[in-house]
Formats: C-alpha cells, sequence, structure tokens
C-alpha cells in the first residue's frame, strides 16, 4: 500500500509537472503578450505625446508670425497731422495724411489736456475725406482725411492721441 501511495504521489508529480510545463509554456506566450501591448500603448502615447508638442509649437510658431506681420502693418501705417485747428464753434478740425502703404481705421481719439487721467478726454469725431466732404470709414494709403472732434479742449495746448483698430498710436502736440 505504501508502494502504491508513492506511485500515485509520483504519478501525481509526474502530472504535476507537466500541468506546470504548460502554464509556463502559455505564462511566457500571455507574457510576450503584455508586454507587446505595454509597448504598443507606450509608442501610442509618446507619439500622441509628440504630436501634442509639435502642435503646439507649431501654434506658438504661428502666433509669432501673427505678431510679426501685426508689426509690419504697425510700421506701415504712417499718419501725419499736416494741419489742425478750431473754430468758432468749438470744434477741433485735426486733417490727418497717410503717407504709408497700410490702411488705417481711427479707432478713439483723445484730447489730453495737461491734468489728463488715462481713461479720460475721449472724443466723439467724425471722419471724412478732405476736399470732397465723403465720409469715410479709413484713411487709405495716400489720403487725406479731416476728422472733426466735437466739443475742442478748452486749452490752447494740448496732446492729440489717435488710436487705430490696426493697434496704431499717434501722438501729436496742438499750440492753438
Amino acid at each position: 500500500m505504501l508502494h502504491t501511495l508513492h506511485f500515485k504521489v509520483f504519478a501525481f508529480t509526474f502530472f504535476g509537472e507537466f500541468v506546470s510545463r504548460l502554464f509556463v509554456r502559455r505564462r511566457a506566450v500571455s507574457e510576450i503578450v503584455g508586454a507587446v501591448l505595454v509597448a504598443m500603448i507606450t509608442i501610442a502615447m509618446a507619439v500622441a505625446y509628440v504630436m501634442a508638442g509639435r502642435s503646439t509649437a507649431q501654434s506658438q510658431v504661428l502666433s509669432m508670425v501673427d505678431l510679426i506681420r501685426a508689426a509690419e502693418r504697425r510700421q506701415r501705417q504712417l499718419l501725419s497731422l499736416t494741419y489742425a485747428y478750431k473754430d468758432g464753434s468749438g470744434n477741433l478740425h485735426l486733417f490727418i495724411y497717410n503717407y504709408g502703404s497700410e490702411t488705417s481705421t481711427p479707432d478713439k481719439l483723445y484730447l489730453a489736456e495737461p491734468t489728463y487721467v488715462m481713461g479720460s478726454g475721449q472724443y466723439t469725431f467724425d471722419m471724412k475725406q478732405a476736399g470732397t466732404n465723403t465720409p469715410v470709414p479709413c484713411i487709405g494709403s495716400k489720403q487725406l482725411v479731416e476728422l472733426t472732434a466735437t466739443p475742442a479742449p478748452s486749452q490752447n495746448q494740448f496732446d492729440i492721441i489717435l488710436t487705430t483698430a490696426e493697434g496704431g498710436i499717434f501722438i501729436w502736440k496742438f499750440q492753438g
């Protein structure tokens, strides 16, 4: 009986070794598959990260290019105050010539008195082409316009600050 028991244990052990060898082989296959899956996920995440970084870098380059182009447009806005006067009705007339190659769209007009506080002194204005009195929305290249601001400041000396929709800022002194 002891001998039989030993045989059964040996048979069980032999069978157990056979089963464990199958599991080892399957486990090796599953470890390889798992390693391949982990590698594929890692590569996919790395590609996504690189593409996102590339997209961000490209958008930053494009925004820098846009900033440079906007600066070039501002440099091509060359406005000159050729003549200014106050009429008897209290209006200020400004004759502005654009000798640049870029069209300018006046946005805001500030008339800064000596005690100027930033944000105050904004004036409304009408703009028309000089000579024809035709209203115009912008100052084209090589064009002279007349801006009329109402009412003119009471002082005879102040700064005229004109901003454009394109980002230009022009400052002139008025002494009348």
